[in-house]
């Protein structure tokens, strides 16, 4: 059994990159995340290109066809493999808004909770994605995690080199994010930004399942090699970190004034106007806010009550206006957890509860700090309750065990 060997703080390593070899075809060969893709958008993907990252992330027909197109892609050139172990620095930019910049880095699984979860995770997701690392024997996305602390000298270091150095890579998705790598192989920068993060500690944002298995991986091995590590990407919280957004739910078949009443015992009701931005609603409300609409009607629930609500819940989830949905409308009231349908923006949750005829409950984003907080202290948040944003395109780097030493 492989035994922890992590240090106090985060360990950062360089690692041997697998990248494609022709970056002017990145914007039709990379994806979002696995996660983030529906069946109708990974067909589209996978039928353009039939060297399209989705082949392996969510693969047609199962891990061992990932691992055999990523072997033959690595040795007919489609993928290289660069001659050195680096870090890289990463910045991803949106209009109007400060851009999102870490260091990508091989980083070790530590047990001691160095680098905590803020939500559970699902077994079966979990084993989707051992038995592609396990098959693959790579990591072919990035975990981030968003790290404690002021910004250091690995942050200073990622400042000059964005502003000195042409990038690598630089492509803009389908969003409007811009995405840009720059390559770190000296020894002497290395050490810098090794020695920064060897004293912080971090908090899992998105990657969950991913972390899990690799950790499930790692503890079945028999002895030290490349999957004591997991590719990652440093984001500090502040001034470079992600915005989280909100996760809405969808109650298929529920009616809004069924909705509404099963809902009266423990909130305040009242009708909205339907001309109102619903989003500009949630993110000004200094109070807990829910908004349910069926798509044509709107009702506004504040005061609730928390006791009644969440007499079950963990106390960290009494402020959470996610936690009042999950724990205390569909799960308790509305009993519609085996069919709850989740989406990541307004328009979205709004075209789901036309089409099935059913109830979107829209929340406010929770705030980075309280994310964080709450990871610090041990208490997980509802499972698919936050969306840090802007993410990695998944496929500019990949990290396979074959090019790293064993021990």
């Amino acid at each position: 059994m492989a035994t922890d060997r992590s240090p106090a703080g985060l360990d950062v390593q360089p690692f041997v990159a697998t990248r494609y070899r022709d970056p002017a075809q990145l914007p039709h060969l990379t994806s979002p995340a696995y996660d983030l893709i529906p069946p109708d958008e990974r067909e589209r993907l996978a039928e353009a290109d039939e060297h399209s990252i989705v082949h392996l992330t969510l693969p047609t027909f199962g891990a061992a066809d990932a691992a055999r197109r990523l072997a033959l892609w690595r040795r007919d050139g489609t993928l290289v493999v660069d001659d050195r172990p680096a870090l890289y620095v990463y910045d991803l930019a949106e209009e109007e808004t400060v851009s999102t910049r870490g260091w990508l880095a091989a980083v070790g699984l530590p047990a001691n909770g160095v680098v905590s979860p803020h939500e559970a995770t699902v077994a079966a997701a979990v084993a989707d994605r051992l038995a592609l690392r396990e098959a693959t024997r790579a990591d072919l996305e990035p975990v981030v995690l968003t790290h404690d602390g002021e910004p250091g000298a690995a942050d200073e270091l990622a400042h000059r080199v964005v502003a000195q150095e042409q990038p690598l890579l630089d492509l803009t998705d389908d969003g409007g994010v811009r995405h840009r790598l720059w390559r770190v192989a000296d020894p002497a920068p290395i050490a810098v930004v090794r020695a920064d993060f060897a004293g912080r500690r971090a908090v899992i944002a998105d990657g969950h399942h991913r972390w899990a298995s690799a950790r499930q991986d790692q503890a079945a091995q028999a002895g030290p090699g490349p999957w004591d590590r997991g590719l990652a990407l440093l984001v500090p919280t502040v001034p470079h970190g992600p915005r989280v957004e909100s996760i809405h739910r969808v109650v298929p078949g529920l009616a809004l004034d069924r909705a509404v009443a099963a809902a009266s015992d423990a909130f305040r009701a009242e009708p909205l106007d339907p001309q109102a931005d619903p989003w500009t609603l949630l993110v000004s409300a200094h109070d807990t806010l829910v908004l349910l609409t069926d798509g044509a009607r709107w009702v506004r629930l504040t005061e609730p009550d928390r006791d009644l609500l969440l007499r079950e819940a963990p106390p960290g989830w009494h402020d959470l206006d996610v936690a009042l949905v999950d724990a205390g409308l569909v799960e308790a009231r509305w009993h519609g957890a085996g069919s709850v349908l989740l989406r990541h923006s307004v328009a979205s949750a709004l075209a789901t509860a036309r089409q099935t005829q059913g109830v979107a409950a829209l929340v406010r984003p929770t705030p980075a700090a309280v994310v964080l907080d709450l990871a610090a202290r041990g208490v997980l948040m509802p499972r698919k309750s936050t969306l840090f944003v802007p993410k990695p395109r998944t496929g500019l780097v990949l990290r396979c065990f074959a090019d790293e030493p064993a021990g």
